[in-house]
């Protein structure tokens, strides 16, 4: 009599680096997002214009603004998921770096924009979603031609 082998479907390791960046964001929005503290954390760009607070740049990629909570489960997903075949294809420092490197350029990028519209100084912006989608456009570069089941 022959036996059937049944396989299930298996979820991909949560990796070290991403789940590093997840968690750093989760603990800091949870925690801070709803204060004053967590309000300070987030990038002012009016404030970094005026040379004051350019710590923000940093601090405001793991701290989303307490409205927006909801898109920690997004975040979840895109580390879990994407970011993790990534980080199994590079490795974790150069995932980090990446992620990192592409987050600050992209916030970066919005101060230039804030620069020349001045409507936008007034914004507080934050949040892990700029590692998200450095992850994406990643994979998308990295994986694109791959087939995958």
């Amino acid at each position: 009599m022959r036996r059937r082998c049944y396989t299930s479907p298996v979820l991909p390791r949560f990796r070290r680096g991403a789940f590093l960046l997840f968690a750093l964001s989760f603990v800091s929005t949870m925690l801070l997002g709803d204060t004053d503290i967590g309000a300070r954390l987030l990038l002012a760009p009016g404030e970094v214009l005026a040379s004051r607070g350019l710590w923000q740049l940093s601090t405001a990629l793991f701290t989303y603004p307490e409205p927006i909570r909801g898109a920690m489960v997004v975040t979840l997903g895109v580390q879990w998921f994407v970011a993790g075949r990534l980080e199994e294809f590079w490795g974790a420092r150069r995932y980090l770096i990446m992620a990192i490197v592409s987050a600050l350029a992209g916030y970066g990028a919005f101060l230039a924009l804030a620069a020349v519209f001045p409507a936008w100084t007034e914004l507080r912006v934050g949040g892990p979603g700029a590692f998200d989608v450095a992850a994406a456009t990643a994979f998308a570069v990295s994986h694109g031609r791959q087939t995958f089941r």
